[in-house]
């Protein structure tokens, strides 16, 4: 037989309320609780923190950082400055991660078909006609007035004609009629006809309460991740400007050095007995006397000095070709008055050419131009350029970073993955849609699930959703992971401070500290904003009816909370832990930076550093 099949669909789209940055801040300053005269301003707190952080502080931090950069500064002042305004940078990114959160949590869906919703309604079928009944409009009675009626004004205008009060206009709606007509009469046929499965087959229902990001949202994102890797890159660059030079002059200072211990008929050992005079022989180690003196190697172009066992000097080397020049600052536990550790008996031993080639071989210059690569215990080894080593030692101390370490990451998964905070949606169109369709909005809300919730308006809020898993899910993750890969895992040195520079930049993407206070920020000012959103005064032909219906003590027609879980307060102690192991400065990571960089003081010091 001949079929006919029509489809139709109706979108209705309503912006309730348009909000900017200066609206959010003029808002949150002017919103009051509170009994008249008594008023009292809790969004006070939040609208300077908007203020201070999307209008003063990023404009202040790039003209810091061109100053930084540009200026005729010391390396110390610049380094510190770098280092500050990388640390402070991040709260210019506590508006972007507020609207990410925002992005998620107004997302109040309703998906349900026809017949379901009419199934679920029926019987409350006459008092909802009762309440809409009472709600509608007076409709104009003047004759000259022109305006365009609304929807509402329409269906009151017929309403007051077919079902006058006691037959009189004057008298308005007679709303028990009209309801009972609408049960007994209207109701039947639309439920045999219109909402049967032949008339209507399939149907979708669908409800959104969405915030939508504008241009200026995305820009001002955009703004600020540029303005964040621009800090990061102009670090980057001051780091191999100081560290280039330093390296090379290391290199060219221990080059006579090298030559020299490859001699090894030149060598010779003095150590000075008790009565403090050196002993020499050429080609021969002495440890005549026993003294406690400074001990030195000479050879045909220059000396080695050395302290003994426990103490620590400066190693130098001085060649007939080149000046006396530091080489780097140790602590030498290897050779001893009383004892000859490169072989021989106590008294006079000639050196082999193969025990003088192994010292050659163990005191050669590291990549960094440094004789020794720092002050070490006596059980570790002096690393040599080739050789793989891990930075995690078996001391007290390295045991104690490596465990903070793993706790960080504990925190970190805790934290991202464990619900932060809980909506909470009350007033009188949540109390209709719990009490009618079931339907309850309250939901607990972790990191992963509001990165996951930002994305699904599609289009740029991909970009929103992406910084989120950035700054609070992967970047938080990745900087204790290669923190503890540089701890355990085998590596040369030139591969342990390429990771350990990538590491310090995905610090800077670190923005756990930033959601510490963003969320009580969203709990003084998502209930106000919300609570302007749908009310009496934007959307009366809804919240009208709805108060009439579900009256609440407050008047609210809408509004959500935010309601602090445990996520949250893992994130204050994943925090904590950070600024102990994870931030740039920090005692592991200055442990760490001691074993790669020996020579040199990171900030945050009052020290020297090259």
């Amino acid at each position: 037989g001949l079929q006919f099949e029509q489809q139709c669909g109706l979108s209705f789209e309503q912006t309730v309320v348009h909000m900017s940055y200066l609206y959010s801040v003029e808002h949150l300053w002017d919103t009051h609780a509170g009994p008249y005269g008594h008023w009292t301003y809790p969004g006070r707190p939040a609208s300077a923190v908007i203020f201070l952080a999307s209008f003063i502080w990023p404009h202040l931090k790039l003209l810091l950082v061109h100053v930084c950069y540009y200026a005729t500064l010391s390396h110390r002042t610049r380094r510190n400055g770098n280092y500050w305004l990388a640390f402070f940078g991040k709260w210019t990114l506590a508006d972007v991660l507020v609207m990410c959160v925002l992005i998620g949590l107004f997302n109040l869906t309703v998906q349900m078909s026809i017949p379901q919703l009419y199934a679920r309604l029926k019987p409350e079928s006459f008092a909802l006609c009762e309440t809409l009944c009472d709600s509608l409009p007076t409709p104009p009675s003047g004759q000259h007035d022109h305006k365009p009626l609304t929807a509402l004004e329409v269906a009151a205008d017929a309403a007051l004609r077919f079902f006058p009060e006691h037959g009189d206009v004057l008298g308005g709606i007679n709303c028990t009629s009209l309801c009972g007509w609408v049960e007994t009469s209207v109701l039947p046929v639309v439920e045999t006809s219109l909402l049967s499965h032949d008339e209507l087959p399939s149907s979708s229902l669908d409800g959104n309460l969405r915030l939508r990001g504008l241009a200026s949202m995305y820009a001002f994102c955009v703004a600020v991740l540029v303005s964040l890797t621009l800090s990061v890159l102009i670090e980057s660059l001051d780091d191999a400007s100081r560290h280039e030079p330093h390296e090379l002059g290391q290199r060219r200072a221990a080059r006579p050095l090298s030559r020299e211990l490859s001699e090894p008929t030149e060598l010779t050992m003095i150590t000075s007995s008790s009565n403090g005079a050196a002993s020499t022989d050429d080609g021969v180690f002495s440890t005549a006397g026993g003294g406690s003196g400074p001990l030195t190697f000479s050879g045909a172009h220059g000396d080695l000095g050395f302290e003994q066992f426990g103490s620590r000097r400066p190693l130098e080397a001085k060649s007939s070709r080149t000046r006396r020049q530091l080489v780097s600052e140790t602590q030498i536990g290897i050779v001893s008055p009383g004892s000859s550790c490169l072989g021989g008996d106590r008294g006079r031993s000639h050196l082999s050419t193969e025990e003088i080639a192994d010292f050659s071989a163990r005191f050669a210059p590291t990549p960094s131009g440094a004789l020794f690569t720092e002050s070490m215990p006596v059980h570790q080894q002096l690393r040599v350029e080739r050789a793989r080593s891990r930075l995690c030692g078996s001391d007290w101390l390295a045991a104690a970073h490596t465990l903070g370490v793993l706790v960080q990451i504990m925190l970190t998964i805790l934290a991202f993955s464990v619900p932060v905070f809980q909506r909470h949606v009350v007033g009188a169109l949540p109390d209709a849609l719990r009490i009618n369709l079931a339907i309850d909005f309250d939901a607990d809300y972790s990191m992963i699930r509001l990165a996951q919730l930002a994305a699904q308006a599609g289009g740029l809020d991909y970009f929103m959703s992406a910084t989120f898993w950035v700054f609070i899910v992967i970047c938080p993750l990745l900087r204790p992971l290669t923190m503890l890969v540089l701890l355990f895992v085998p590596l040369r040195v030139s591969q342990q401070r390429g990771l350990h520079r990538f590491s310090r930049h995905a610090a800077s993407y670190y923005a756990f500290e930033v959601m510490v206070v963003a969320v009580p920020l969203i709990q003084v000012a998502f209930g106000p904003m919300s609570d302007s959103m749908l009310n009496k005064q934007s959307t009366p032909e809804v919240c009208k009816p709805l108060l009439h219906r579900y009256p609440n003590h407050s008047g609210t027609c809408f509004r959500m909370d935010i309601v602090a879980l445990p996520g949250y307060y893992f994130t204050l102690a994943a925090v904590a832990l950070f600024l102990l192991t994870g931030f740039d400065g920090s005692p592991t990571h200055k442990y760490l930076h001691r074993q790669l960089y020996p020579e040199d003081r990171p900030p945050p010091t009052c020290g020297n550093f090259y």
